[in-house]
């Protein structure tokens, strides 16, 4: 009999260009991990031709982007269900959901790419105030949870650019991210994880219907002591409830 369980596997590879020396590294780690689904944030199309991607919009507000994505979820099995958009008032290209086949039966995913605190404050299109694209895009997460097909298990996903439990980021803000995901999904990558450098900001979750049987993380950092990437990976192993 088939293992009844889904592993998953998150992590901003920090635009490791497919090829590159950085990337390398990046791919043999996701392959030795063995996710059935996993979410790559900050990085390229074409990055492993196997199995079934879907991705964000191109455009995030930063010009020309060359093939890169915010955000693209992989699965073994195919998508469908795909949605790019989530919400019409949602920053742009920081969106991907679509529902895959598992051996836990269907479940929806939603990649998230929440915007680091200083988007478009001093680069980009420099006419934001610090955290409101954060702030504008957790104001949208409700209505997006609330229309996820029915009936389907949900994983939610992606990097939320804050620690939880609340680090540096203020008051206010962590509070919005607690009020946005509080009874709605369980964050299962919260607090300190095994493995991690430091307390991670990109999360994997759930709706109830899914129970976590571990949690862990990838470091940043190679045996040699060389950073890959400013993103420690996080990882899940679930089971239905």
């Amino acid at each position: 009999m088939a293992r009844q369980e889904i592993s998953l596997c998150c992590w901003n590879v920090n635009w490791a260009k497919p090829g590159s020396p950085r990337a390398a590294p990046i791919a043999s780690a996701i392959k030795r991990l063995r996710p059935d689904i996993l979410c790559m944030c900050e990085g390229y199309t074409g990055f492993d031709e196997t199995g079934h991607w879907i991705a964000s919009g191109a455009d995030y507000g930063y010009g020309d982007t060359r093939g890169r994505r915010k955000i693209m979820l992989w699965s073994r099995e195919p998508w469908r269900d795909v949605n790019a958009i989530g919400h019409s008032s949602l920053p742009p290209g920081r969106f991907i959901a679509g529902t895959t086949d598992t051996n836990c039966g269907p479940v929806h995913v939603m990649g998230l790419a929440i915007p680091w605190a200083m988007a478009h404050v001093a680069t980009g299109q420099k006419n934001r105030n610090p955290w409101q694209d954060h702030m504008r895009y957790l104001d949208h997460v409700p209505d997006i949870l609330a229309n996820r097909p029915p009936a389907v298990p949900l994983i939610v996903t992606g990097d939320f650019n804050q620690r939880v439990p609340r680090g540096r980021q203020p008051k206010a803000v962590f509070e919005k991210l607690s009020e946005v995901f509080l009874g709605a999904v369980d964050l299962w990558t919260a607090g300190e994880i095994t493995g991690a450098d430091r307390q991670p900001v990109c999360h994997i979750g759930g709706s109830s219907e899914l129970r976590p049987l571990a949690a862990g993380a990838f470091s940043r950092r190679q045996r040699s002591g060389k950073i890959l990437n400013d993103h420690d990976a996080v990882t899940a192993r679930i089971a239905r409830a």
